[in-house]
């Protein structure tokens, strides 16, 4: 499948759960920051890194363990930050929880004498 440019898409068997069954929030958390990176990493130079600001977790529905897409996307850059959304989705196609985060970008190609 093709994506546009800073686009990123997973797909895990979730392994954990909470008490009631269903995924624990912060294992969604975790998914949605591990999709939304590599659509930031996507659109960095060599040498660049970006770092999480700051991001914000939506919880739609209960996600029960089985099949979760994740898709991401890059949508903003604004000098040395950068803006994602992302989302996951159950078998159905039924929204579970959505992301918005804010990278800062490092050169690391100064502090590393380059």
């Amino acid at each position: 499948m093709l994506r546009p440019p800073g686009a990123s898409a997973i797909t895990r068997p979730p392994a954990i759960s909470a008490s009631l069954g269903n995924i624990q929030g912060g294992m969604l958390a975790a998914m949605l920051d591990d999709c939304i990176g590599p659509a930031i990493y996507a659109m960095l130079d060599e040498h660049q890194v970006a770092v999480t600001v700051k991001m914000a977790t939506a919880f739609v529905r209960p996600a029960l363990p089985g099949h979760i897409t994740g898709t991401a996307r890059f949508y903003r850059r604004r000098g040395n930050y950068c803006y994602t959304k992302g989302e996951l989705k159950d078998a159905n196609g039924l929204t579970l929880a959505t992301a918005k985060a804010c990278y800062k970008v490092l050169d690391m190609s100064r502090a590393n004498g380059r």
